[in-house]
């Protein structure tokens, strides 16, 4: 009798570690990834008066593929797909 409501246990386990703003769905990156640790972690944009803005506990790649800004991202959160690690 258990489980009878779930249809992907992987695909539940992925929404449910998934965090608004992210690119794609927590855990699809490589072992180890943190949003903390991504090169799309954080980013300056130009507002449309001109004037630069940052965001530097949201995801450039979730803007990117969206045209909007996310929300904030904890540094530990468990990276995605397009987890691309920062450079030193």
């Amino acid at each position: 009798m258990r489980n009878l409501t779930v249809i992907d246990e992987e695909l539940e386990r992925a929404e449910r570690q998934t965090a608004p703003g992210m690119a794609h769905w927590a855990g699809s990156g490589p072992d180890g990834a943190t949003c903390g640790k991504c090169a799309n972690y954080g980013y300056t944009y130009i507002k449309s008066n001109g004037d630069h803005a940052t965001k530097p506990s949201s995801c450039e790649k979730f803007w990117s593929v969206t045209g909007r800004h996310g929300g904030t991202l904890d540094a530990r959160q468990i990276g995605c797909k397009y987890f691309d690690l920062k450079a030193k």
